[in-house]
């Protein structure tokens, strides 16, 4: 890890560590926001895909994306932080120190799922979504 990138995930770590962290609360939206875009089944960039923990947790061409309870030896920390090359999100803006501190502890305390099992994804390639009700129409464009 770069010296500074090093300190400002320290620090970061260090604002409210009372509070486990929650994959499902502040890893996951991290990843959909800021990850998924090329790390999912029609693109599947490095043979990573992040749509669901599990494949997270297997990770893509170069290894496991983490380790639990052992940041220094993650893949995806040394994405973060700059350590492995094109840093990651390749493209955008490197996430702040404070979302850098969340990964770190989380994987640290063991990268556990919390995710309730209603917030677990279920759609996959080759296995549409299955409706319970109508989707609603929201637009209706005339002739």
């Amino acid at each position: 890890m770069l010296p500074s990138a090093m300190a400002a995930a320290d620090e970061a770590g260090k604002k409210d560590t009372s509070e486990p962290v929650s994959y499902f609360k502040q890893i996951r939206p991290v990843l959909q926001r800021q990850c998924q875009g090329c790390h999912q089944p029609a693109t599947k960039q490095g043979d990573l895909m992040l749509t669901s923990y599990e494949s997270f947790k297997t990770g893509g061409r170069s290894g496991p994306a983490f380790v639990p309870g052992d940041p220094g030896k993650s893949l995806i920390m040394a994405y973060l932080n700059g350590e492995r090359e094109p840093r990651m999100p390749m493209g955008g803006e490197p996430l702040t120190a404070e979302q850098i501190g969340f990964f770190q502890r989380w994987i640290a305390a063991g990268a556990v799922d919390d995710s309730p099992d209603v917030g677990r994804d279920t759609v996959a390639a080759g296995k549409p979504p299955v409706y319970t009700i109508a989707p609603a129409i929201v637009a209706v464009i005339s002739p």
